[in-house]
């Protein structure tokens, strides 16, 4: 509609333009259509200014941009450009494209596209592609290295390339791991006998200790090892001011024996008898084979007073319990003397090797005297060492 306040304005005009038309004039007729041009176009008489086909379509364009250049384009179409039913369904159109492919760059494979055509079934397809290409990659990751990639130009190649790099790379690592293991397993191996061996070496070094310190016969300590033990034992009751004792033992008629059931008899009543007489004693006493058919026994804290009973038992145990010689048994009696130091009664002796020895020797002269008297008996050596003033 044209406002009423514009159609005498307009009237005159187009009544000027009658006339000059009228009048011939071409120069007055151009001069009458510019003016009413202006003043239509100017909107001086009032009216609407109506946009033309190129202001509307720079318009469109414009908006259409947004949908590509924007970060946040418009959801809609604005006033003037509704009326253009196909104008909306482009603007929709490519809104929906473009959230699909925002999804897709953004990772999200699962969004459905309804629109069709020739962008659409491009966008689909690249859809397709990733997801199939995400499928390859789990594959990959469980150990297939059989997967290829052959319908995505340049990233194919690359994609190809790192597959098979990734599988000799595999392959490389798994023959370092199978040779580490081969190796471990060696090195097991060597440790295995190593210890071994060092075990052997152990038992036999403990084999040889007990060889170098027992007699082999009866399996107690022998003379060497006893003397190194006795004077270990003498410097402690030197020390402490303890009585110490030494008996020594010697098997009566022993020549009978061997003469009688044989050599091998004799051995078998050796080791009976030391086999009786450790049972006998305690476990702090050192039970030693002296030499031939004679032992020889130190008691520490034991004096006089207290040796002969246990050389008294020890001998009456020795009498009346038969040893087992194949195929018989046989009675056997032992003879005993015995010796005594008292530190704290003496002085310090000046050497502990000569008490020592004086200790045996005074146990040795009473088992002479044992046998001199009858043999199966116990004599007591009632003189101590000849000490002197303990050295400095």
């Amino acid at each position: 509609m044209i406002a009423s306040a514009g159609l005498p304005v307009l009237k005159n005009f187009i009544q000027e333009t009658l006339k000059a038309l009228e009048g011939g004039n071409e120069a007055d007729v151009v001069k009458a259509f510019t003016s009413l041009h202006q003043v239509i176009e100017g909107g001086i008489l009032g009216l609407p200014v109506m946009p033309t086909a190129s202001q509307l379509l720079q318009e469109a364009i414009s908006f259409l941009e947004q949908v590509i250049s924007d970060p946040a384009p418009a959801v809609d179409l604005p006033a003037n450009l509704k009326p253009y039913p196909a104008l909306h369904d482009l603007y929709a159109n490519l809104l929906e494209l473009r959230q699909f492919f925002l999804a897709v760059a953004q990772g999200d494979l699962s969004r459905n596209l309804r629109r069709k055509g020739y962008l659409a079934g491009v966008l689909k397809s690249l859809q397709a592609n990733l997801r199939h290409l995400t499928w390859q990659t789990q594959m990959i990751a469980t150990g297939d290295f059989s997967q290829r990639v052959d319908f995505m130009g340049e990233f194919s190649v690359a994609f190809n390339a790192m597959v098979i790099q990734l599988e000799e790379s595999l392959r490389k690592l798994n023959e370092k791991e199978a040779e580490l293991t081969r190796i471990n397993g060696e090195l097991r191996q060597e440790i295995e006998l190593r210890k071994t061996t060092e075990e052997s070496l152990r038992r036999s070094e403990e084999l040889y200790r007990q060889l170098a310190i027992t007699d082999p016969l009866t399996g107690i300590f022998n003379r060497r090892h006893f003397y190194q033990l006795a004077n270990s034992e003498l410097q402690r009751t030197c020390r402490y001011c303890r009585p110490l004792a030494v008996i020594m033992i010697d098997i009566d008629y022993f020549k009978r024996v061997n003469d009688t059931y044989g050599h091998a008899a004799g051995d078998q009543v050796l080791r009976a008898l030391a086999g009786l007489v450790r049972e006998a004693l305690r476990a702090v006493d050192i039970f030693a084979r002296y030499g031939g058919e004679e032992f020889i026994v130190l008691l520490p804290e034991t004096d006089l007073r207290t040796i002969r009973p246990i050389a008294e038992r020890l001998c009456r145990k020795i009498a009346e319990t038969p040893l087992p010689i194949e195929p018989n048994h046989i009675n056997i009696t032992i003879s005993i003397g015995a010796s005594a130091f008292d530190p704290s009664a003496q002085p310090f002796p000046s050497s502990k090797k000569e008490t020592l020895d004086q200790l045996i020797d005074l146990a040795d002269k009473a088992l002479y005297e044992a046998k001199k008297a009858g043999r199966n008996r116990v004599c007591i050596s009632n003189a101590g060492p000849n000490i002197g003033p303990e050295e400095e």
